[in-house]
């Protein structure tokens, strides 16, 4: 007799961020419109703490996992100012943290800053310093990449990642960017393989390009191999659309699920002896 075995295959929940800003309740009304049920609330730097908290509260029925995009509020500042990002970011978890959330993604280098600003030993303490705070809140830290600085390198992203303790957030696009840098090289999987555990989401569009932002795919090769290796990722469970327009993000909606419907084919049931 011939036993079916089924292999266990969760597709990833496919999510929005805030398209409509910081009016919650237009983009609830959009995310059940068109059935979305996860949502990444990218949260400004300076809401105050009732706002956030009513922002969220009109998104009970989603999943919902948090961004803090804060260019120039940086933890690896050389100078006093990582001290106040600290205390920002530190201020904000508790607040998440309150809202029930799990996950965050935050940023290291991001925006106009000069490497020159920075400084390493302050980055990795400051990032720890944070995992360890998520930690104690229930959230999972994620740190992720960038097009600038040293989260752009690979063999750097890893050390921090592993230095730190950090969770990854994969930005596909990014990568693309650095890619786009060295093209002989196999990028995607250098972001991606010694990370591999650590990668809880992923950020899903093309490419990035300076004055014009995050653009589309136009068809599912444009980032099939990068889905691939999505897909392959045993807890990246989170693709966030990262797009605003809504025309774009059901087509780039439509183009994943298209890859996931062919890759659930290649996952059905084999037949054991």
């Amino acid at each position: 007799m011939t036993e079916q075995i089924q292999l266990n295959r969760a597709e990833p929940l496919i999510a929005i961020g805030n398209i409509y800003g910081e009016d919650a309740a237009r983009l609830a009304d959009f995310a059940y419109e068109f059935d979305f049920k996860g949502i990444e609330w990218s949260v400004a730097p300076y809401t105050s703490d009732i706002d956030l908290l009513k922002q969220v509260d009109l998104l009970h029925d989603f999943e919902v996992r948090f961004h803090l995009r804060w260019p120039g509020i940086e933890f690896a500042y050389a100078d006093s100012r990582s001290k106040a990002a600290m205390d920002l970011y530190r201020r904000k978890f508790e607040i998440i943290a309150i809202l029930g959330g799990e996950y965050v993604t935050i940023h290291l280098g991001l925006g106009r800053i000069d490497c020159k600003e920075l400084d390493w030993g302050k980055a990795i303490e400051n990032l720890t310093a944070l995992v360890a705070t998520g930690s104690e809140l229930g959230i999972k830290v994620c740190l992720e990449n960038l097009i600038t600085n040293w989260t752009s390198k690979p063999e750097l992203y890893k050390q921090i990642v592993k230095q730190t303790g950090a969770c990854v957030t994969l930005d596909i696009g990014h990568a693309h960017v650095c890619y786009m840098k060295q093209p002989g090289k196999n990028i995607y999987k250098q972001f991606s393989q010694p990370n591999q555990g650590r990668i809880l989401g992923a950020h899903i569009y093309h490419t990035e390009i300076p004055g014009m932002g995050h653009i589309a795919p136009q068809n599912i090769v444009q980032i099939k191999e990068r889905l691939s290796l999505l897909d392959s990722l045993p807890n990246c469970k989170w693709w966030l659309i990262e797009l605003t327009r809504p025309d774009e993000i059901l087509r780039t909606r439509r183009i994943c699920q298209q890859f996931l419907a062919v890759s659930a084919k290649s996952s059905q049931p084999v037949a054991a002896n």
